[in-house]
């Protein structure tokens, strides 16, 4: 017969989020209601995080905006992105490897067996914590990184993301990035604002990696059972 192609899980990270992203997938498949229920309930009885109305319930608020809250997203990624990853798991889709970016590197770090789901869970949440008190934004550049630099330096921006050869995220504070698109309109360079209101990846967040390497330290971390992509090594 034929033989399944291998499948490799990459998840994605900070503003690839919406309102209600788990509505549909909640309503119709138990495994994954399952999952997205246990990670809910860790939110809010461990770290006083209500995000089910985000995710599930059409309250009429505004829940993009709030989505845009690293404290609130990060973990709602984490959450989406791990059921739907047990979701496929059940199914038979069983990854022989995993990687990810940013919030979602952690997904494959905790999909993989290297940490558990809470404790994947508590240092998603301080990681958006200490993210809110930066700010700051990021701007998605249609532009190789050879190109884009000398810009950032003259900002006083940093390349925080490479997402192709002629694509790429350029991140600080958000006066520096109004003034690089004013240069790149003036050069009819296409970009888009990233929808996340820090500067994920850049200097800005310097002075919280204490804080998270210190609660790091106290996790857990075990030999992984799938493998995944460490950005670190």
């Amino acid at each position: 017969g034929s033989r399944r192609p291998p499948v490799v899980f990459l998840f994605p990270g900070g503003g690839t989020q919406y309102p209600l992203m788990a509505a549909q997938l909640y309503a119709s498949e138990t495994v994954f209601r399952h999952h997205v229920d246990e990670g809910l309930r860790l939110a809010r009885e461990q770290h006083g995080l209500e995000l089910r109305d985000l995710l599930l319930n059409d309250t009429g608020t505004d829940a993009s905006a709030a989505l845009e809250n690293a404290s609130l997203q990060l973990p709602a990624l984490l959450i989406v992105e791990h059921a739907l990853a047990q979701l496929l798991i059940s199914r038979g889709v069983a990854p022989i490897a995993l990687a990810g970016h940013s919030v979602g590197e952690a997904v494959a770090a905790c999909v993989a067996g290297t940490m558990t789901f809470a404790d994947c869970l508590g240092l998603v949440v301080l990681r958006g914590k200490l993210m809110d008190r930066t700010r700051g934004g990021m701007l998605s550049v249609r532009m190789p990184a050879a190109e884009l630099r000398p810009m950032l330096d003259e900002f006083g921006l940093d390349l925080g993301v490479i997402n192709a050869p002629d694509l790429c995220v350029a991140s600080g504070s958000t006066e520096a990035l109004t003034e690089l698109e004013q240069r790149l309109a003036a050069l009819s360079v296409e970009f888009s604002r990233v929808r996340i209101n820090i500067a994920a990846h850049s200097r800005m967040l310097d002075p919280v990696l204490d804080e998270f390497r210190a609660h790091l330290r106290t996790i857990g971390l075990n030999r992984p059972k799938i493998a995944w992509v460490s950005n670190t090594t």
